[in-house]
């Protein structure tokens, strides 16, 4: 639940230092999305990677303030997140028979 009383940002951390947070967590999470999609031989990893944090961004900025369109777009990036890693890693690090 949002709880406006208790604000971190400017009260706790300043908000210059938590966009750079922001960015430096970002762009880590795309680089290991891309760092795996080259190890996996897989190109829809890092890309779709990227796509989910560009969203994230658009949501915080614009679509958390829409009221359809911001829940659609965050239900169907929870959605994403299990079903990228339950349907394909999985595949990739099965023990071979022998």
């Amino acid at each position: 639940m949002n709880k406006p009383g208790k604000v971190v940002v400017e009260k706790i951390i300043k908000r210059r230092w938590a966009i750079i947070w922001h960015l430096v967590f970002s762009g880590l999470g795309i680089f290991i999305g891309f760092y795996l999609s080259w190890k996996l031989r897989n190109i829809f990893i890092g890309p779709s990677n990227t796509v989910c944090v560009l969203f994230l961004l658009f949501y915080s900025t614009t679509f958390k303030k829409k009221l359809l369109i911001g829940n659609v777009l965050i239900s169907l990036l929870t959605a994403w997140d299990p079903d990228a890693f339950l349907t394909e890693i999985p595949i990739r690090f099965q023990p071979s028979i022998i």
